[in-house]
């Protein structure tokens, strides 16, 4: 199971990665584990990092499409990229 409450402080965070240089090492720690918290809850749900002819963008299914999604892109620092319905009719076939 996700724990929210550390994706959402890790979002909430969002510190470049020269900032966390100066993070002690429970920090670290407690984004490391932010971070893989929000990968495995992103693969549990389907979401796909996409490579598409303008370049990469995230697939979500439409019925998923929530703030957890978008938290979770966040800690992960892939909130800028585009967002495409898995189940959409703009996708390529193939």
């Amino acid at each position: 199971m996700t724990d929210y409450l550390i994706i959402a402080r890790a979002a909430l965070m969002d510190l470049p990665e020269d900032m966390q240089a100066s993070m002690n090492k429970t920090q670290l720690s407690d984004l490391s584990k932010a971070r893989q918290s929000a990968r495995d809850f992103l693969n549990a749900s389907g979401v796909r990092l996409m490579e598409l002819d303008g370049g990469s963008a995230i697939g979500v299914w439409s019925d998923l499409d929530e703030l957890e999604i978008r938290a979770a892109l966040r800690t992960l620092e892939m909130d800028r990229l585009p967002i495409r319905l898995l189940d959409g009719d703009d996708l390529p076939s193939s």
